[in-house]
């Protein structure tokens, strides 16, 4: 079997291919995937997915269509009856792919929503819904990362016809390390501190502005508090300057882009995620495999808060943040629940098989 994977990127930053990669390292042997995407990035899973058997195409932005829709038709011509499967992950953009059981001869349609909106503020998402009604029918299976997810963005066809792909991980990575803690906040020089944590990119849905403003009350009542953000986005340089505004710049810390994401929760305290909407939150759901201790918004959906978190309303005022905060006892043991992980449908190892047999039973639909 083989499955075109349409992507925006293949860039190690991106959320949509980090939880496609999860799944490709542990696929059946017989089922392979390709990527076809219009985003090139300087750090990017090229080798990797090489190294699995993948190819990874090149094309326009659908920004330029006339464009887009002419290297498309020159892919299309080139791979005819290569792809069993073709499996969208940007459902605003199906309608490109109007013609393409006709010239690229798949089989079936997926689309694949990883958000609980189509865009991060009101213009994109009434702009990408638009474009979403032209195509909406065009894919014969929708897939999505929460039942909320796939309701918001396809509403009753995803009640028909979904499926929830749990954005699943390697659970054994983010077990608590205690060697690990003591090695990395002796290296941030942190060992007396209490430590706030956040991992996500600096983009409104994040809410990075609600943060800040809420580690600002909780430093005045806890003189070790100290903040470490992890990521970048272009609204890093406005929490910055907001930071220092606020005279903050030797409690909270910009440690960038990280690929030991899984070691450095170890040195966390408390996982505060105040996102204003998600399509699950994976990064919560990592924090949890680690014993975190988190406090989160009600707009993360129900299925990422499987240790049963403190949740704040979003419209709530700072001080029930901060008394969420101090309601947390960070002396308790950071317990092994990998068990209750792996229940709740989060082990990439369990989770593989089950979207390996969906990929078989689709096509199975085919013949029958």
């Amino acid at each position: 079997m083989k499955i075109l994977h349409f992507v925006p990127n293949i860039n190690r930053d991106s959320g949509i291919i980090n939880v496609v990669m999860k799944y490709y390292k542990y696929l059946y042997s017989d089922i392979q995937f390709d990527f076809l995407c219009f985003e090139k990035g300087n750090s990017t899973y090229e080798k990797e997915i090489e190294f699995y058997g993948g190819n990874v195409y090149y094309i326009t932005s659908p920004k330029n269509l006339i464009k887009f829709k002419s290297d498309l038709n020159i892919f299309y011509n080139k791979h005819y009856l290569e792809y069993d499967i073709l499996h969208i992950h940007l459902p605003f953009l199906n309608y490109v792919f109007f013609n393409s059981k006709k010239k690229l001869g798949v089989k079936k349609i997926i689309s694949h929503a990883h958000a609980t909106r189509f865009g991060e503020n009101r213009l994109s998402s009434f702009r990408n819904r638009l474009f979403y009604e032209l195509g909406k029918h065009i894919p014969d299976f929708y897939f999505s990362c929460s039942d909320e997810a796939g309701i918001a963005i396809f509403g009753n066809d995803f009640k028909k016809h979904g499926y929830v792909i749990n954005n699943a991980i390697e659970l054994e990575n983010y077990i608590f390390n205690n060697e690990e803690r003591k090695k990395y906040r002796n290296s941030l020089n942190i060992d007396d501190k209490f430590v706030i944590g956040h991992v996500g990119h600096f983009t409104p849905p994040k809410n990075h502005d609600l943060l800040i403003n809420i580690f600002n009350e909780y430093q005045r009542v806890n003189d070790k508090a100290i903040l470490l953000l992890i990521g970048n986005g272009y609204l890093e340089n406005h929490i910055r300057t907001k930071v220092e505004e606020l005279k903050l710049s030797n409690k909270v810390m910009f440690l960038g882009n990280r690929t030991d994401i899984n070691l450095i929760l170890n040195a966390f305290d408390l996982f505060v995620f105040p996102s204003i909407f998600e399509g699950l939150g994976i990064v919560l759901i990592e924090a949890q495999a680690n014993g975190l201790r988190c406090i989160m918004s009600d707009q993360i959906p129900l299925a990422a808060n499987v240790l049963e978190n403190q949740v704040v309303p979003i419209n709530n005022d700072v001080k029930d943040w901060i008394e969420a905060i101090k309601k947390i006892d960070s002396s308790l043991s950071r317990d092994d629940v990998v068990e209750c992980l792996t229940e709740a449908g989060f082990d990439i190892k369990q989770e593989v098989i089950k979207l390996c047999k969906l990929y078989y039973d689709i096509l199975e639909e085919v013949k029958s």
